[in-house]
């Protein structure tokens, strides 16, 4: 397991450093990038030059990146174009909020392994039916237009959530952030229990015609010894293998998800950034966002190997 850490890093840091340098270089080379500012009229030759000086932008772009580089091993990731503030600074200040988000999506996605169960045990009855047409439904409908829904019916009509933010200003606390988290928990938690709900009915179906679950029912088990002792531990593989997948999904999401729901988080950022051109810190977003995506698939490798003491990291 050592040695494949140790494999997985530094094939990690090379990947980080090609995707980075690719789209520093993307961001340079393409029209209305950082160089734009130097043709506002509102600037004097004066103000030009100092930007220009300030972003290297006179640089041949490769002396750029490794400037950028020799910063970001320092923690510098630049400063905003809009309002001068480090860019570390303000994605430390959304970071977490994105992961809380993530957190509870992940854990409503992971409801899907109940459900799945539920629809196997019961083949071809009205709850299988029942599991198998919403999860077609569902997966059909984008996700942004069910949140816009979920907002107009819930928060519009009956007033039973609230329309946006993470709290309500002047009542922050515990119980008002878990209502204002349920609507966006539950939009970003859609693609992960539809695909769970999905995988583990069908592995599960697979897994009951099996010998051993066969064994196991003559040897006199309860039913629900042999169903989530026996049965549903080997149906767990396919979830394990898909749970990278699944985060980085929720973060590269919640450029979607924050939008719709005004979440303050890195989503909601990266989006202002695109608009705004705030090219340092889109930058620095989109280095995050490839660091989060690395963690996530070395954090399904690592859960495929404990829910299959069978493979073996070397």
């Amino acid at each position: 397991m050592t040695s494949y850490l140790v494999r997985r890093a530094i094939q990690s840091f090379f990947l980080l450093w090609l995707v980075s340098a690719l789209f520093f270089t993307f961001q340079r080379l393409t029209p209305g990038g950082p160089q734009a500012y130097l043709v506002d009229p509102r600037l004097s030759e004066g103000d030009k030059e100092r930007l220009a000086e300030d972003w290297g932008l006179h640089e041949p772009i490769h002396l750029q990146y490794f400037k950028w580089v020799s910063h970001v091993v320092r923690g510098d990731l630049g400063r905003s174009f809009q309002d001068r503030r480090p860019v570390t600074e303000k994605i430390l200040e959304r970071l977490p909020n994105t992961l809380y988000l993530s957190a509870a999506s992940l854990f409503l996605g992971l409801l899907g392994i109940p459900l799945g169960v539920w629809a196997a045990v019961n083949r071809n009855r009205f709850p299988d039916h029942l599991v198998r047409l919403t999860t077609v439904v569902v997966n059909a409908v984008p996700d942004w237009w069910l949140g816009l829904m979920l907002l107009i019916l819930t928060a519009s009509y009956l007033k039973i959530f609230p329309l946006s933010g993470m709290y309500t200003i002047g009542q922050d606390s515990l119980p008002d952030r878990l209502w204002h988290l349920i609507l966006p928990a539950v939009v970003g938690a859609t693609n992960g229990l539809i695909a769970y709900a999905r995988i583990i009915r069908s592995e599960m179906l697979e897994t009951l015609g099996q010998d051993y679950v066969r064994t196991a029912r003559s040897k006199g088990l309860r039913e629900r010894t042999v169903l989530y002792r026996h049965a549903l531990r080997n149906s767990l593989i396919p979830v394990a293998t898909g749970i990278g997948p699944t985060i980085t999904g929720l973060v590269g999401g919640s450029v979607v998800y924050e939008r719709v729901f005004s979440w303050p988080g890195i989503g909601r950022l990266m989006y202002d950034a695109a608009i705004q051109r705030d090219y340092p810190v889109a930058m620095g977003l989109f280095f995050v966002f490839t660091i989060l995506v690395i963690l996530g698939l070395l954090i399904s490798d690592v859960a495929y190997v404990v829910a299959d003491p069978r493979v073996r990291l070397e």
